[in-house]
């Protein structure tokens, strides 16, 4: 059975490729911060390190990036994604469903 880290990594790898898609050479400064934000993801391998990702993923509102709204939407999904996830990691395991 692999980790729960494990488990959701797939899922935020690949929202994340889509935002470095949707940024790309328009908006290269939210790229490098968003790839930034995927290495990180990639190198984590327990429960604190993901939420190191996610607390490096919550700066993103405080970059001053402008994004076109189909990145800003798939950052909104992403932050959404990552706030359930920390939500779930925080819930004690005998409180879980």
């Amino acid at each position: 059975m692999s980790s729960p880290v494990a488990q959701v990594k797939p899922q935020l790898i690949a929202n994340l490729e889509s935002i470095l898609d949707a940024t790309g050479d328009d908006e290269p400064e939210a790229a490098v911060f968003f790839a930034d934000v995927l290495n990180h993801l990639r190198n984590a391998n327990d429960e604190p390190e993901l939420l190191g990702v996610f607390v490096l993923l919550s700066t993103a509102a405080f970059q001053g990036f402008t994004l076109k709204p189909r990145a800003l939407r798939l950052v909104d999904q992403l932050l959404a994604t990552a706030e359930q996830v920390a939500a779930t990691f925080a819930t004690p395991s005998d409180e879980m469903h």
